[in-house]
This record gives C-alpha cells, sequence and structure tokens, in this order.
C-alpha cells in the first residue's frame, strides 16, 4: 500500500514538473487584488482561470516567471514596479471531449506607491477584464487602465 502511494506522488510530482507552468513566486509587495467571478454556462464543462505573469525584456520580448491560479474571490499578487509586466489572463473550459482557451493580455507597468485591481469575470460563456489604479492609497480614486498590447510595449 505504501509503495503505491510513493508511485503515486511520484508519478504526480512529474506530471507537474512536465505541465510547464511553474508558480509564480509571490514574494514582493502586494500591489495588484485580482477579482475573480467565474461560472461555466451548464454542468459538464469545468472553468479554470489563470493569471501568466511574464517580464517584458529588450525589444518587446517576454520572460515567463510563473502563473497563480484564479480559483478563490480575490488573490493579492506582489508585482514589481517601475519595469513593464506582460499579464495574461486565461480562461480555459475543459467539457467532454475537448478544450477551449480563451486569453486576455496587457502590458503593466506599475508605479510605486500606486495600487492596481482586476475584475475577471467569465459568466455564462461571456467574458470580461477590467484593470484600475489608484494612487497611493486604496481607498484613492481608480481610473480603468486601457487594455495595452505587447506591440506597444516600451
Amino acid at each position: 500500500m505504501m509503495a503505491r502511494l510513493t508511485i503515486a506522488a511520484f508519478a504526480l510530482a512529474l506530471l507537474a514538473g512536465c505541465s510547464g507552468m511553474k508558480t509564480y513566486p509571490n514574494t514582493l509587495e502586494k500591489n495588484l487584488t485580482v477579482h475573480t467571478k467565474a461560472r461555466s454556462e451548464s454542468l459538464f464543462p469545468r472553468l479554470r482561470v489563470d493569471i501568466d505573469i511574464f517580464d517584458v525584456v529588450g525589444d518587446c520580448r517576454v520572460e515567463y516567471r510563473g502563473s497563480l491560479k484564479l480559483d478563490q474571490p480575490s488573490i493579492e499578487i506582489g508585482l514589481p514596479v517601475n519595469k513593464p509586466i506582460y499579464l495574461s489572463i486565461v480562461f480555459t473550459r475543459n467539457s467532454i471531449g475537448s478544450r477551449s482557451t480563451l486569453t486576455h493580455e496587457t502590458v503593466l507597468t506599475p508605479r510605486p506607491q500606486h495600487y492596481y485591481s482586476a475584475e475577471v469575470s467569465h459568466l455564462d460563456g461571456m467574458y470580461q477584464v477590467i484593470f484600475r489604479e489608484r494612487g497611493a492609497t486604496r481607498n484613492s480614486p481608480a481610473r480603468v487602465l486601457p487594455r495595452k498590447p505587447l506591440t506597444n510595449c516600451e
């Protein structure tokens, strides 16, 4: 019995390591709060929402830093400041025999002493992502940030 559990644990670890998805370390001061509402339109499909985080380097190339599951109503993330970050919200729907993925990407350059929020929703087949920036306090007025494609990076 113990040998089977050890083999099963090893197999799961091997599969997780081969997926190419690593967990974002999230050790920086928290300056982004992501609020997520996601629901599938039927009982059978399963919906997963993740955020992939990349550094923007050189001439608009990206380097993968890691991903976080957006499986809670809200999650706080620490992003580096004063450098462009490429954020990709990934909606993955699995149903019997099929899988579909939809992404929403933007480049964000977090500023010091500013707070950011993202409203991420996927309800009844429709998705929406809105990023906002606030000043020095989380209660200061917010402005909606336009979606900024990687082709317009700094």
